[in-house]
């Protein structure tokens, strides 16, 4: 039996029965508000950050002990960048409850999400207009970030408008061909992301650790290789779990907990077996999530002990500052995708697969713009160009 509509719940919980949910919880129901959520998290991270911190300081004081090896180092430094990078979007995500809820306490989720898409497709569009036009940004990494625009696009699109419309039209209902056709399209634009977030990290590898080689190990033709590639190995990926899903048989209830169409909340509402389907979807995670995490954080590590190595501190700042901030996005990016895929399907909790759904398709999407590209000098000077040369196109022309 196949189901004609599925339901998009905002509210449900677990469907099998008897489960607990995971992740930190709320024990009075009179604090389950998204401000003490936003809380709870907080103070997560404030135990992650001091545990980095202070007892190699206790350690220091009481022995003397002043020296730390590199891999200790590198340690430190990814649970501190990761912590105090949580903090500061956790900050601003309770500011910005604290906000609607006084301001707009009945627009809230409309407000939110719709925010968050009109700057990620702004943002997104920038980047592309910016790269394609500029010809002092035809480089590697700016075409990779194109391509990486391109899939963020993609992502929030197969998310966001369905669920703008369930807001503000209170209408959460869904073919099932139209929730298999955002199936793959959200896998095929987070499975790209994830690997291009990869060959990104390895073209930063190639440009600090390896500048002589780099002309040569990232060349035009190469690089288009890979775009091709990842384009066409994540549109297969996401074909199969579309495809797999439509041998499944749906003959109980129609209520999906959660506000898009993700494979694991789909598995769960099947009646007939899902181990073909659970299968791939590990085998996926092992490539997607950790195989290109552990090159991604190689690459990152060479990256950080080169820099280490050089004797000019400008340098230095230089490098640190370029690949700080696409560290955090990869940081962020990979942490939402492990809380949403990397987990036991016994320990499957609706509420942390929506919150880590909001960081992968609405904030990461809206802060790469800022975090890869608008923060650049060189990026900032090629969108004042091709903005005079829109606003007058016959004294300018399209800058180089």
């Amino acid at each position: 039996m196949r189901l004609d509509a599925l339901w998009l719940g905002r509210n449900t919980g677990m469907l099998s029965s008897g489960r607990t949910l995971a992740g930190p919880r709320i024990v009075s129901s009179r604090l389950r508000t998204p401000t003490y959520f936003f809380l709870v998290n907080l103070s997560v991270l404030d135990a992650v950050c001091s545990c980095t911190v202070v007892p190699k300081l206790l350690e220091i004081l009481a022995a003397g002990k002043k020296s730390i090896s590199c891999g200790g180092c590198l340690a430190q430094m990814y649970f501190l960048l990761s912590s105090v990078t949580g903090e500061v979007l956790f900050f601003t995500a309770m500011a910005y409850d604290h906000y609607m809820s006084i301001c707009w306490p009945q627009a809230a989720p409309f407000g939110c999400c719709f925010s968050l898409y009109t700057a990620a497709l702004t943002g997104d569009a920038v980047i592309i207009a910016v790269d394609s036009h500029s010809a002092s940004l035809q480089s590697p990494m700016y075409f990779f970030l194109c391509n990486l625009a391109t899939m963020d696009i993609v992502c929030t699109s197969s998310v966001l408008p369905k669920a703008l419309a369930g807001l503000a039209f209170e209408e959460n209902t869904i073919s099932f061909q139209g929730c298999k056709a955002r199936l793959f399209f959200l896998t095929w634009s987070a499975s790209s992301e994830l690997l291009l977030l990869t060959v990104m990290a390895y073209d930063r590898y190639v440009a600090i650790c390896r500048p002589l080689h780099y002309s040569t190990w990232m060349s035009p033709r190469l690089c288009r290789l890979l775009a091709v590639g990842v384009w066409a190995v994540c549109a297969l990926n996401g074909s199969l779990h579309a495809g797999l899903m439509t041998l499944l048989s749906f003959c109980g209830p129609n209520v999906i907990a959660h506000f898009f169409c993700e494979i694991p909340p789909l598995l769960l509402l099947s009646c007939s077996p899902t181990l073909v389907n659970s299968i791939m979807t590990v085998l996926a995670d092992a490539f997607y999530g950790v195989v290109n995490c552990l090159l991604t954080l190689a690459s990152y590590s060479c990256i950080v002990a080169s820099i280490l190595r050089k004797r000019s501190a400008a340098g230095r700042r230089r490098a640190f500052s370029t690949c700080s901030s696409h560290l955090l996005v990869v940081l962020v990016y990979y942490s939402a995708v492990f809380c949403a895929y990397i987990s036991p399907a016994s320990s499957y909790s609706p509420e942390r697969s929506k919150v880590s759904a909001v960081l992968y398709t609405m904030l990461s999407p809206t802060l790469n713009p800022v975090t890869y590209s608008l923060r650049n000098t060189k990026d900032k000077h090629a969108l004042g160009r091709l903005v005079q040369a829109l606003l007058h196109p016959g004294v300018h022309g399209l800058p180089p």
